[in-house]
């Protein structure tokens, strides 16, 4: 009686005989075994589903913070001091609003 018939080598009925022997006198172990596959599927099948429930759920918050935002420079970059059309008067109009009004649109003049 080999343990591997080998490639198309058929099992002899001897081989199967055991393997059943095998099995039947080892039930716990067969229980078990078949008891972790079981259990093992809906555990990971789970994980992934909680796993793209947080990836939705994260993404619908990101998105409704942000909504229709966007941001583009004025003017052009110079090396004189003024980067983007800002000089000295509108930094100092930004650094005098109020933190409650910052956020909201402003009027271009």
């Amino acid at each position: 009686m080999s343990p591997n018939p080998g490639p198309g080598r058929p099992w002899s009925p001897d081989d199967v005989q055991a393997a059943w022997t095998s099995l039947l006198h080892r039930r716990a172990r067969l229980l078990l075994s078949v008891l972790a596959i079981v259990l093992g599927w809906p555990f990971i099948l789970g994980s992934f589903i909680f796993t793209n429930m947080l990836s939705v759920s994260l993404n619908v918050i990101l998105r409704g913070t942000v909504a229709d935002v966007n941001v583009d420079p004025v003017g052009t970059y110079t090396s004189g001091g003024s980067a983007f059309g800002t000089d000295a008067s509108t930094i100092g109009r930004v650094l005098l609003t109020p933190p409650s009004c910052r956020g909201s649109a402003v009027s271009r003049e």
